[in-house]
């Protein structure tokens, strides 16, 4: 199984990557989205998470234009209109930073549960 990250930050990468991997997924990074549409093709993901900067909403949008799977937004503490329309845009889990590791890796879990697949190991 795969993971398709895009985050801006190199440290949230570092941890974001290590959360997908502990929750039983290989992870390839990407520093924009336009990169990652393009290798979709090649190597579809099986879940998508975005942490980045600029209009979150755009991005959500656009992935959901592009596929059914299960798409994470990691965001800074946002108002609950503004995460009401990111859930509606298509993300299926927005997480607020700062983020317990530990319980995004079970909500990774369960998201897989739910889309269908099942994580290669669990905790």
């Amino acid at each position: 199984m795969y993971a398709m990250l895009l985050a801006d930050n190199v440290d949230e990468r570092a941890v974001l990557s290590l959360v997908f991997q502990r929750a039983g997924l290989a992870v390839t990074t990407a520093h924009d989205l336009d990169r990652a549409l393009k290798s979709w093709l090649e190597r579809p993901a099986d879940v998508v998470a975005l942490a980045i900067k600029g209009d979150p909403l755009t991005h959500v949008r656009r992935l959901r234009a592009e596929t059914p799977v299960p798409i994470i937004l990691v965001v800074d503490p946002v108002a609950e209109d503004l995460h009401y329309a990111f859930l509606e845009a298509g993300a299926d889990l927005v997480v607020s930073r700062p983020f317990s590791a530990r319980l995004l890796i079970v909500q990774v879990q369960a998201l897989l549960r739910r889309a269908g697949t099942v994580p290669l190991f669990s905790l």
